[in-house]
């Protein structure tokens, strides 16, 4: 039997100047439009799947790196998809109370490496065959239905979660933010400008230009929303949380731990006018931290003597440890991971309540 050759090891000239004549000019544009949304894309299927962002980056390029080397189809796409992330989370879910997402995924990718090194060999790739087409249809439809149902909290701007319809249900209810109006539309903004350019845009260019360059253009349609899209959150325009800034370590938080974080995590994020609010520790009144904050052009402002019922941030405080209660999570990495989560929970509207429940109104 004869092995196909890696397509990088095929050097026939007559091959190669066919091909540049034929297939490089939409290969180099399709090479460009995955470039740019592969990061995205990757990062939101680990979201899916229900592990760190960085490991959807891990899990697009090294295939890619690797299939590019021994892979022999041209045509054939390799990385993760939106079901297998969906699948992984239904098994990390599953997973032994304790044990980190990223070790049950370690666990899973090893024994199905295993699996399909065993079905190559005894050449099961026959038996999918024996699968009828409506029981793929209705597969690859109740996937695409849960994946749209996980992700439509994040489309609306909610902080419910949940893989299953029942567990985001239960999570919608019980959120402090069911939805917010601007991030919805934001959202439903994107879908439909995709939905039109693809449908639309080559034609319409077709009436300006040659129908080839007007197909080519349309191919680009996905990148121009992309960019338009974080265009306008670079500027302003819509508010993506600059106000969340959350920071957890092991143990006490001390005045070098509180320097670490004010530099490396929250002035990142401030800009000019901007006002930072502290309680009044000492941890937080040591050399550096005035002067990292007045770098960056932020007002540094510290609570005075409080009792605690007039203390905005004893307030916060007793809503993250109600949330914490109900969730009852038994890990610390989930504990971590809920606690990122929290800081979406408070709208500006709840912290200046907050600041004003404590005496800290507007006067004048």
């Amino acid at each position: 039997m004869r092995t196909p050759m890696p397509q990088f090891m095929n050097l026939d000239p007559a091959r190669w100047r066919a091909y540049a004549r034929g297939a490089l000019r939409d290969d180099l544009v399709a090479a460009c439009v995955v470039s740019v949304l592969l990061i995205p894309q990757s990062l939101g299927y680990a979201l899916l799947a229900g592990l760190p962002p960085q490991a959807g980056l891990y899990a697009s390029l090294t295939p890619l790196l690797a299939y590019a080397v021994l892979g022999s189809s041209p045509v054939i796409g390799v990385g993760p998809v939106a079901l297998l992330s969906l699948m992984i989370s239904q098994t990390i879910a599953q997973g032994p109370a304790g044990v980190p997402p990223h070790a049950v995924a370690l666990v899973l990718a090893a024994e199905v490496g295993v699996l399909l090194a065993l079905a190559a060999w005894w050449r099961l790739h026959a038996s999918a065959a024996l699968l009828s087409v409506p029981v793929l249809h209705g597969f690859e439809t109740g996937a695409a239905l849960a994946i749209g149902l996980s992700q439509l909290p994040v489309l609306l701007g909610s902080t419910a979660r949940g893989s299953s319809l029942p567990q985001l249900l239960s999570s919608w209810q019980n959120t402090s933010i069911a939805l917010q109006p601007l991030t919805a539309l934001y959202g439903a903004a994107g879908l439909a400008a995709l939905w039109v350019l693809r449908r639309h845009a080559a034609a319409w260019l077709a009436r300006v230009m040659p129908r080839e360059r007007a197909t080519l253009l349309g191919r680009l349609a996905p990148l121009v929303v992309l960019i338009a899209a974080v265009a306008i959150l670079t500027l302003g325009v819509i508010p993506y949380g600059r106000n969340m800034t959350p920071f957890t370590i092991d143990g006490a938080v001390n005045g070098e731990v509180f320097l670490a974080y004010v530099r490396r995590v929250l002035v990142p994020t401030l800009k000019k006018g901007d006002i930072v609010i502290m309680d009044n520790l000492g941890s937080h009144k040591i050399p550096g931290i005035r002067e990292a904050l007045r770098a960056a052009g932020a007002t540094l402002l510290f609570v005075p003597p409080y009792s605690p019922d007039l203390n905005p941030i004893e307030m916060a405080f007793s809503k993250i440890k109600s949330i914490l209660r109900k969730k009852a999570h038994r890990t610390v990495e989930a504990l971590w991971r809920e606690l990122g989560q929290i800081a979406k929970c408070f709208s500006h509207r709840e912290c200046r309540n907050y600041l004003r429940h404590a005496g800290y109104g507007e006067s004048g």
